[in-house]
């Protein structure tokens, strides 16, 4: 019921609500959304952990300036693929960025491998992962 723009997104709260109602309408109810919200520091077997069993998953950061290394406000990045050799590859601003997570001044990182792409400092992520409850709710 609320509208996003440049300066706000979609509360997670209100995603996990409509990827629950998606999931249980497209599965005539026979499938439910958990979702699990890590802090930093990001471990690379957690980040793992959301590719298998239709898992999804997306990181928050806030993109630091590349002039002057001042924050942005927080914003959210899909998780497309992660490996074993640590790299993550995730969906933002219509583009995929390629990198790996690092620890600067006392904050996680993530760096792209592509120069012309700005970092972000991490602040958790989020994975929701798809379940088959083993009793149905009673409406």
């Amino acid at each position: 019921g609320a509208s996003r723009n440049q300066s706000g997104g979609t509360r997670t709260g209100d995603i996990i609500v409509v990827m629950d109602e998606i999931i249980q309408k497209r599965s005539n109810g026979r499938l439910r959304m958990h979702a699990n919200f890590y802090e930093t520091p990001l471990q690379l077997e957690d980040l793992l952990e959301t590719m298998p069993n239709f898992r999804a998953g997306y990181i928050v950061a806030r993109p630091i300036n590349p002039e002057n290394g001042s924050l942005f406000s927080s914003h959210a990045m899909s998780i497309i693929r992660v490996d074993r050799a640590g790299y993550l590859t995730l969906a933002t601003w219509g583009e995929k960025y390629r990198g790996l997570l690092r620890q600067r001044n006392g904050k996680q990182v993530f760096v792209p491998q592509d120069p012309d792409q700005i970092e972000f400092q991490i602040e958790g992520f989020y994975r929701f992962i798809p379940f088959e409850p083993t009793e149905t709710a009673n409406p």
